[in-house]
């Protein structure tokens, strides 16, 4: 066999091994494996600052929802032993004005206690004419807090409007002190607090 045989035959012999003609060498090479791309390693060791946009959405309609809750509801009454409310069929929603709660221990004026009562009664050294002197001042407190106000804020005004949160089992002759009071210190539109009846 000459030199030119043996080479032809190797030739032959390659290419009977190749895949698609092509050639020998590439059936034994696999093609680089992809490998995934991994977060370079600064050594800082800074956790990536997540997405809040959407917590921040949520938080806001939250809030927005309170606002609304807050601001439809400007009367908050715990009733207690000492307040229970008269049940009635009203259908009115209450306003935004001054609570005077009046129960079984005293006066209170938008929070702040003005009065206490002598078993159950105004103490006679505070009323003077059907006016109770604590309470008079109280109210004319907060008709001035409120002017003030109006000067820094056009939306808030003074209109002279009570919210009266009475006890059930309030005497005719309390209630009508507490009334005058009020007229005499400016107060002339009155609210009274009440529960919805059932039914």
């Amino acid at each position: 066999m000459t030199d030119e045989q043996n080479i032809e035959s190797t030739e032959a012999g390659a290419a009977g091994q190749s895949v698609d003609g092509a050639y020998a060498g590439w059936s034994e090479q696999t093609p680089p494996m992809k490998r995934k791309k991994k977060y370079k390693d600064s050594g800082s060791g800074e956790v990536p600052m997540p997405n809040i946009t959407s917590l921040l959405d949520a938080l806001f309609i939250i809030l927005v929802f309170l606002l609304k809750s807050y601001s439809t509801n400007p009367v908050s009454v715990t009733l207690s032993s000492d307040l229970k409310l008269v049940a009635s069929a009203a259908l009115l929603s209450p306003k935004d004005a001054v609570p005077v709660i009046v129960d079984k221990s005293g006066i209170t004026v938008d929070g702040v206690q003005a009065m206490k009562f002598d078993k159950g009664e105004v103490p006679a050294d505070q009323v003077a004419g059907h006016i109770i002197a604590p309470l008079s001042e109280a109210l004319r407190d907060q008709a001035e807090k409120q002017r003030k106000l109006g000067q820094l804020n056009t939306d808030v005004s003074f209109k002279g409007e009570l919210i009266l949160i009475c006890d059930k089992d309030l005497s005719y002759k309390i209630l009508r002190d507490v009334l005058m009071t009020a007229g005499d210190a400016e107060y002339g539109n009155f609210r009274f607090a009440v529960i919805k009846a059932a039914g």
